[in-house]
């Protein structure tokens, strides 16, 4: 920086004064989740002002940063563009010698997890766990937000408070359980665990479901406003809620009171709704958000609790979920109820930060373990969400009895009342599931065998395959789980839950079999309409396998090369029946 100098206030390069301001980097500080991410804080003093300005800008605009702009009184005293850039390699020079030294520090812009490089949770303004090395800024979606205990409460008054309300409602530990491994979930992502599960709190009006899950879920308010923050409800949009589960990490956002509606497109409306966010936040995969002109992929971070009077319409989307269904009015809620969940959730977050690499290290060991045993059973996604909150739960005692607040006994004997609310939510699940789907992919191995045994549907073994019509084995269901509405697409999703990675036909597929689709990483194949005998040309070999009498209707099985076929519908739900006429009409 040799060409640079300082007189009278002013900024001078190679004796061309640039500036009628002292521009200076005091701190540059990094975000660890993102090394290339860096926020600068600068200082700048102007000719005839006594005390310094400040401004934050981030690293990669720094060559653009026009102090003009950030300043009314700033000047440039030669050629504006020029004189930026001259001033920007000066700042971009002293951010290099700042980090050559070491002595920049974190800047965290979302909340959750962080190593500073001990294990510290940044939310509601603050920091909670160990304390950082180096200085700390944190971005506006932090400080945005306040925990909703304050300072006030000692960890034995907090702790108390909330095992008291415990035994008052003792739903209260699955919405609080829930809320404590949303806090885990980035660490549990790093781990391998699968976190990917909603917590769905139904019940009729007046039950008592909103207050459960504004007591003990959403433990933070907005600053400005006072009210819980990430809280939605029916009326909000679809990309509103889609943003917080995107940024507001490792915390809860509540979709609320999803009540039924006289006025059937209103109905439609909030199902649609219902539908459409709890895919975003159980998705392992990114999904797609217009900004400006370009498609952004963004990821679910945070945990999605719903209440609503209504249940999901597709099995589907049930089987994402943890059921807590309310069937009697709860007892009547304190005022103070909130405020011991949300010091409890702080202290616990101190505690687990102390113990966090032992920890996961035994739950990854204890997992392991456990997954062994239900590889491929009844709904294994289930299992694996209540397990994981069983594991939670029991952290949560083990810190209560350390602190003091409860007896190994009365631990165990929490553990035991949460152990009959993770029986009861397996239980309300799995019926509601086999009530929207009768055919589940165990039960449409077992189905076929059986109808195959008893000559019921036809079937052609040919060289170590099956061949079934789809028609015939629905007709075939629809006998057997004596429902009449079940269609061929139903028992499609039902194939490709078994193991079907691909197929190949004509027209979209419902909504039901892309799901499907999803999950198993199966695609949908097409070709060009119209160019059927050009196509024929890469076929090479034919042979009828199957239902020779049905003529062009039969199973081939055709041997083929250079086959012009169409990824028309991908595992991640990329779908060229919407993608192409969108375009179209874009254009």
């Amino acid at each position: 920086m040799s060409e640079y100098s300082i007189a009278n206030g002013r900024l001078y390069r190679n004796d061309v004064c640039l500036t009628n301001f002292v521009p200076e980097v005091l701190g540059v500080y990094g975000n660890p989740s993102e090394p290339k991410s860096q926020l600068i804080k600068i200082a700048y003093t102007i000719v005839g002002r006594d005390k310094p300005e400040f401004t934050l800008v981030f690293g990669n605009h720094l060559r653009q940063l026009n102090f003009e702009a950030c300043d009314y009184a700033c000047r440039y005293e030669t050629t504006p563009s020029k004189a930026r850039r001259w001033v920007g390699s000066y700042l971009c020079d002293q951010a290099d010698n700042i980090i050559a030294r070491g002595a920049y520090g974190s800047f965290l812009d979302t909340s959750g997890w962080y190593d500073l490089p001990s294990p510290a949770f940044a939310a509601g303004g603050g920091l909670t766990g160990m304390k950082p090395d180096g200085e700390v800024r944190l971005g506006e979606g932090i400080s945005s937000t306040r925990l909703a205990c304050g300072d006030g409460l000692d960890v034995g008054t907090a702790v108390t408070g909330l095992v008291t309300a415990f035994q008052r409602t003792p739903e209260a530990m699955m919405a609080f359980t829930f809320t404590l491994f949303t806090a885990m979930r980035s660490l549990l992502q790093q781990a391998g665990l699968p976190v990917n599960s909603v917590l769905y709190i139904v019940g009729i009006q007046g039950f008592g479901k909103s207050q459960l899950a504004k007591r003990y879920c959403t433990l933070f308010d907005d600053s400005t406003r006072r009210l819980p923050a990430n809280s939605f409800d029916a009326g909000s949009t679809f990309a509103s809620i889609r943003d917080a589960l995107a940024q507001q990490r490792d915390l809860v956002v509540l979709l609320d009171d999803l009540c039924h509606s006289s006025i059937a497109s209103e109905e439609a409306k909030r199902r649609k709704l219902l539908s459409r966010v709890i895919r975003s936040a159980t998705n392992i995969t990114s999904f797609g958000k217009k900004s400006g002109n370009r498609n952004v992929e963004i990821t679910c971070a945070a945990g999605l609790v719903v209440t609503a009077e209504m249940l999901p319409s597709a099995a589907s989307e049930l089987t994402r979920c943890v059921l807590l269904r309310l069937d009697h009015q709860l007892a009547d809620f304190e005022p103070s109820d909130r405020i011991f969940a949300a010091a409890t959730f702080q202290r616990f977050l101190e505690w687990f930060a102390a113990r966090q690499a032992d920890e996961l290290q035994q739950l990854r060991k204890d997992f392991d373990a456990f997954q062994a045993g239900v590889q491929n059973s009844r709904e294994m996604r289930l299992q694996i969400t209540l397990w994981e909150q069983s594991w939670m739960f029991d952290c949560f005692t083990r810190f209560a009895a350390e602190v003091g607040v409860v007896s190994q006994k009365a631990a165990t004997s929490m553990n035991g009342v949460f152990g009959a609310l993770l029986k009861k939510a397996w239980t309300d699940t799995t019926a509601e599931i086999d009530r929207l789907a009768p055919v589940r992919p165990e039960s449409l191995t077992a189905f076929t065998v059986q109808a195959l045994q008893r000559k019921v549907i036809p079937a052609i073994r040919h060289r170590g395959c099956l061949y079934v019509r789809l028609e015939e084995l629905t007709q075939y269901l629809r006998c057997i789980t004596r429902q009449p509405s079940l269609d061929p697409k139903a028992v499609s999703a039902a194939l490709l839950d078994a193991g079907l990675l691909g197929m190949m036909g004509k027209g979209k597929r419902s909504p039901a079999v892309i799901e499907s689709m999803v999950r198993h990483g199966a695609v949908y194949f097409g070709a060009v309409g119209g160019a059927a005998a050009l196509i024929s040309r890469h076929i090479t070999h034919s042979e009828v396998v199957a239902y020779p009498d049905l003529g062009a209707e039969a199973v081939h099985r055709f041997t083929v090369v250079d086959f012009p076929a169409l990824v028309i519908i991908d595992s991640l739900r990329q779908n060229l029946y919407e993608i192409g006429p969108r375009q179209y009409c874009e254009e």
